[in-house]
């Protein structure tokens, strides 16, 4: 009978080739140590930061504020006093009212005190208060001048505003962010202010223009015979109010330019920052400014992190502990220089041999220590054969509960010689499934069987550990 299941459609050839990329992939990185996987991790983030920087310039150059920038800046080049008179407004709104202009206010108020005094298009005759028309007029100016100093001293944003407006100007793309947002944070404000001067400025005016126009000012002195003394300061000084009424248009006119100008601008800047409110790029954007303006230390910090990177994928792994006695030790033998050449008899021998003792302790010449054999002839417990030149190998029990030392330290109880001042040390230690071997640092290649070792190694019976010119066999019976 035929077989009716239908054969696996063959992969694609680009699934193929990501599927065997990947099982690379995953090989490689089950054959790395756990150093070498955190020096991967610590280079792809190097890479990253590096990349961030030609990123940040590319979100610069899709910025949406550019246009809007560059409006703005044209429009302040249009009027080039235009942040100075924001930076003085302070004082010149405090030198609009004389103080004689004020002081005439107080004596008009003091001499037709009326808390409620006739507005402009009222009767001009005499109300019920008393007042003649011409006496009301001249506490409708007294009140409009006073609106008019109540709105002034109030503080305003204008000079503030004037310096973000100079950080236009600047090359730094993160200044002229903030500059836009603050421009457009301060500038309504500061225009509902000027239109409030404005209104009690224009108040004035008329006020001003209705007396002049009439041409009462000269006859005041003459309201009543009693009141002339009191006046007559008010009838010398004609020409006050007519500077004073020039000062006020004066004032208007520099309060409608800035008034355009500055509308101009938040018109400018509203659509686009309206957009910004909805889709956030102003985050990114500051976010690759601030790349852009830091980028020296941005490079130097993703340089050392490739550095430390490189040593940890390439580099000998270092000891846990490392004893004071052992960099003592290092630098006692840089100090004392190289070994003093061997006898020529001994210089065809093997390095391990020429050595004087490998183990703590026990001498070339004096006989080796038997170790305890139980009574069927096997040794106890697991135990190192450690060469000695001219005689029988020496057997190093293995402790069940500690950690054997090997290295080139003399206070490790398994000395190798070496000839310069390297540094090895090597643990070996009993665990749950038996013995491990474990590199804690060393300049060159330990090899067990032949194959070299970088961190840890299990040890079976008759495995061969070989340092320099050393070598150590494992028993476990």
């Amino acid at each position: 009978m035929a077989n009716s299941r239908k054969k696996p459609s063959p992969l694609h050839p680009i699934r193929r080739l990501f599927t065997q990329a990947a099982l690379r992939a995953r090989q490689a990185w089950q054959r790395k140590t756990r150093q070498q996987r955190s020096g991967l991790f610590i280079a792809t983030g190097a890479l990253f930061l590096l990349l961030c920087i030609p990123l940040a310039y590319g979100l610069l150059s899709i910025n949406p504020y550019r246009p809007v920038i560059t409006q703005t800046r044209a429009l302040i080049t249009s009027q080039p006093d235009l942040v100075n008179r924001l930076k003085t407004l302070d004082e010149f709104k405090a030198s609009i009212l004389p103080p004689t202009a004020l002081q005439t206010v107080e004596e008009l108020i003091r001499l037709y005190g009326n808390p409620n005094p006739a507005q402009p298009g009222t009767d001009s005759h005499t109300q019920g208060g008393g007042l003649t028309a011409d006496s009301q007029q001249w506490m409708a100016v007294a009140h409009a001048i006073l609106s008019l100093q109540k709105v002034l001293v109030q503080p305003s944003p204008a000079p503030q505003l004037a310096n973000w407006l100079d950080c236009l100007h600047t090359d730094d793309a993160l200044l002229t962010l903030e500059a836009i947002e603050q421009i457009y944070r301060h500038t309504p404000a500061l225009l509902s202010q000027f239109h409030e001067i404005r209104r009690a400025n224009l108040n004035l005016m008329q006020q001003l223009h209705a007396q002049i126009e009439s041409r009462q000012l000269d006859a005041a002195a003459a309201v009543s015979a009693t009141a002339s003394a009191g006046i007559a300061s008010l009838d010398s000084p004609s020409s006050r109010w007519r500077n004073l009424n020039r000062t006020s248009q004066s004032l208007e006119i520099q309060l409608a330019n800035m008034t355009y100008l500055l509308n101009q601008i938040l018109r400018e800047i509203e659509p686009v920052y309206r957009q910004d409110q909805v889709w956030g790029f102003s985050l990114w954007l500051k976010t690759a400014a601030w790349i852009i303006r830091y980028q020296s230390g941005w490079l130097t910090f993703s340089a050392a992190l490739l550095a430390i990177a490189l040593m940890l994928l390439f580099g000998k792994p270092l000891p846990r502990r490392v004893y004071l006695s052992h960099l003592v030790g290092r630098l006692n033998v840089l100090k004392q220089g190289m070994v003093q050449s061997l006898p020529q008899d001994e210089s065809n021998q093997p390095f391990a041999a020429q050595s004087k003792w490998l183990v703590k302790g026990l001498k070339r010449s004096a006989p080796a220590t038997p170790l305890r054999i139980s009574r069927r002839g096997n040794i106890q417990r697991p135990h190192l054969l450690i060469p000695v030149s001219g005689e029988r190998s020496i057997e190093k029990p293995l402790p069940a509960d500690s950690i054997l030392r090997i290295g080139s330290d003399p206070a490790f109880p398994v000395k190798i010689p070496l000839s310069g001042a390297e540094y090895i040390e090597l643990w070996i230690r009993k665990a749950r499934k038996g013995y491990y071997l474990e590199v804690m640092f060393c300049d060159t290649a330990v090899r067990v069987n032949q194959r070299p070792i970088l961190s840890t190694c299990a040890l079976h019976d008759g495995d061969t550990i070989q340092i320099h010119d050393t070598l150590l066999v494992f028993r476990e019976r």
